[in-house]
């Protein structure tokens, strides 16, 4: 620090050159070189200050001086132990400009890689099930760099939990200084109820990727009614079409069912949704593939929806009587009407998924725990009670409330009529018109004296009843096996109702709507989750091929079950249809859908989440230079030279003025 006072000595005892003027006597000479001598009182201030800060910026400068910015989770010296957790799921797909959400976000990361120089580094990709590039962080940055150009977004959700666990239990295990980066769109449906379990010993950092807003129209449900038709029946096929923008939108929307196709103009207003119905028939039994699509727009992503409607040859239909009865007769001469229906017999319980419905004639409240067990399984149940059976089973049967008194039967000469309780429900649909008659047309001269109050009871409706208000069919709502309590006497003997017109149109109409709804659920899988099926018995596991929607078939490896063999892909599903093929054979189709919540590509602010500091990349590396310590010579040795050009203008003496002579 003495050497600062040489410029201040320097300028106190030099001389400066005395300024020449013409004189025709040196009697003043002596006077003017004594006041050139500055040991007495500086005659320039701004010189000596420019000149002593000179010197001082050039001392500071040898001396390597660091800006340093503490960071509490910042140990100097240490290893520097970065994990980037890069958001991969659907929503980063969306394109802003020629680039993707997800390729701006490995951008920035190599980009942080480069210039953040972690000694040990590694990316935790989230998606669905997250995976990592190390086992732990790896001085390998060669290969994470690698990884960033060739992995792209995944049509998928995200577990954000389970990813930043995954970075938080690496990072524990290692010394050093930790940081986790995350880089995300935040996505608002998925990130404003989002959990980040990381602890205050490792610093988080959150960085948006994305910030136009995107306009998008999504297909976000796609459903078909019944969902197990039989061949030639009518099937309603319904698309929900989202618009997750602020103006209203038009666009088309396509339907291929079973190489059918169907298309409608659509308008859908901002913020909503719109439903579009199809209805189709297929002739043909089996596995029916559909697609609905969009027109495409900015994110066509999720344009397209998929369903496999499985189409049965027939509906079968099984009668349970202790002896062959006229009931079961006549139901055996309505599937000979009908070529969708098959009818038997028998004097026992069916075995589960042998039948599609079964209708227990006089029912004696016997096997209730098996038959419930055959209604969970996927089977529709009518149960007729008869003369011996409890009213508590029959009030247990459809979860009812126990009557108070017993149940009588009764007959009547004159007979009771019937009337339709549920206008509304589609058993009814096709006699709306009046074009095929009354469906209870009919004279019912015996019937169960069922209790009135189970007309308005929790969870029923009721279908048919007497013009009394007797019930006379109730249902169970709620199952996808369905329950019915049958109180309408089939037999001749007991009613004229089979002989009437409307009785054959009003069973088939009856069965296509009670039939089991679980057969179809087993099509669908989950993106992001490998695909599986149960090889049936009479198929070996070398003969099967797994074939995706577009290039080769897939790998796939074998796992023993209590169910049998069971076939699971190696890779992860994606959305569209897949088949598994024995020869050229579709034997088993498979499907994944777009997940509906990565479809509204709105963010939130990272800052508005509780954990973890919201930054941008720029800042988070002069933040990181702080830390590390930001060389200051350059500015010093810059600063030098600038108060040595001031000192150099500041010391030069005006130029005289000279007088014409």
């Amino acid at each position: 620090m003495a050497l600062i006072a040489i410029p201040v000595l320097v300028h106190f005892f030099a001389r400066s050159k005395p300024p020449a003027f013409k004189f025709s006597d040196i009697t003043f000479l002596q006077r003017i070189l004594k006041k050139t001598a500055r040991i007495r009182k500086p005659q320039d201030w701004l010189t000596l200050v420019l000149r002593t800060l000179a010197v001082a910026a050039l001392l500071f400068a040898f001396l390597h001086p660091l800006l340093i910015s503490k960071d509490p989770n910042s140990t100097p010296g240490a290893d520097k132990n970065i994990v980037f957790v890069i958001d991969q799921s659907a929503s980063m797909d969306a394109h802003e400009g020629s680039d993707t959400r997800f390729s701006k976000a490995c951008v920035e990361v190599a980009q942080m890689i480069r210039e953040l120089k972690p000694d040990n580094a590694n990316i935790v990709w989230l998606k669905a099930k997250p995976s990592t590039a190390f086992p732990a962080p790896s001085p390998n940055i060669a290969y994470l760099n690698n990884l960033l150009q060739q992995n792209e977004a995944r049509h998928e959700t995200g577990s954000i939990s389970g990813a930043l666990r995954m970075a938080v239990e690496q990072l524990q295990q290692i010394e050093g200084n930790r940081e986790i980066i995350l880089i995300s769109d935040f996505q608002s449906s998925a990130w404003k109820d989002a959990e980040l379990p990381v602890p205050d010993s490792i610093k988080f950092t959150k960085i948006k990727v994305g910030e136009s807003p995107i306009e998008n129209l999504a297909i976000t449900s796609l459903i078909a009614d019944p969902p197990s038709p039989v061949s030639g029946q009518n099937t309603l096929i319904t698309a929900r079409i989202n618009n997750f923008s602020d103006k209203a939108k038009h666009s088309t929307i396509y339907l291929n069912a079973g190489g059918s196709r169907q298309s409608k103009e659509i308008e859908i207003p901002a913020w909503s949704q719109t439903e579009t119905a199809f209805t189709s028939s297929f002739r043909a039994h089996g596995n029916v593939q559909v697609t609905a699509s969009l027109s495409e727009d900015t994110f066509p992503a999720d344009d397209e929806r998929h369903l496999i409607i499985p189409v049965r040859e027939t509906l079968r239909l099984v009668s349970s009587t202790k002896s062959p009865s006229d009931a079961s007769r006549i139901l055996e001469r309505c599937a000979s009407a009908l070529p969708w229906l098959s009818h038997d017999t028998t004097n026992k319980l069916p075995s589960p998924r042998s039948c599609d419905i079964l209708f227990l004639h006089d029912w004696d409240g016997t096997q209730l725990e098996a038959i419930e067990k055959l209604s969970s399984e996927g089977m529709t149940i009518i149960a007729e009670p008869g003369l011996k059976c409890p009213p508590a089973v029959s009030s247990t049967f459809l979860s009812l409330p126990q009557p108070s008194s017993n149940i009588d039967y009764k007959k009547n000469e004159q007979g009771w009529s019937a009337q339709i309780a549920s206008e509304s429900s589609p058993v009814f649909a096709l006699f709306r018109s009046g074009e095929f008659g009354n469906p209870v047309k009919g004279s019912f001269r015996s019937r169960m004296e069922l209790p009135q109050s189970w007309l308005n009871a929790s969870g029923i409706t009721t279908l048919i009843s007497y013009t009394d208000q007797t019930p006379a069919i109730l249902k169970k709502n709620g199952d996808a096996a369905q329950r019915l309590l049958w109180n309408l006497p089939i037999s001749p003997d007991s009613s004229d109702w089979s002989q009437q017109d409307p009785f054959l149109p009003f069973v088939a109409e009856l069965l296509l709507q009670i039939q089991p709804t679980t057969t179809a659920n087993h099509f669908e899988s989950i993106p992001g989750s490998p695909l599986s099926w149960v090889l049936p018995e009479n198929i070996t596991a070398d003969s099967v091929s797994l074939l995706p929607p577009a290039g080769e078939a897939w790998a796939v490896e074998l796992k023993n079950t209590d169910k049998g063999t069971l076939l699971i892909s190696k890779q992860d599903m994606e959305p569209g249809i897949f088949e598994w093929k024995t020869g050229s054979t579709t034997t088993h189709t498979s499907f994944a859908n777009f997940p509906q919540t990565e479809s509204d590509l709105r963010q939130i602010d990272p800052a508005d989440l509780s954990q973890g500091e919201a930054a941008e990349t720029s800042s988070l590396l002069r933040e990181d230079a702080l830390n590390q310590g930001l060389p200051l010579w350059p500015w010093l040795a810059a600063a030098a030279l600038l108060f040595l050009l001031g000192e150099s203008i500041a010391a030069t003496p005006p130029k005289p003025k000279t007088s014409a002579s």
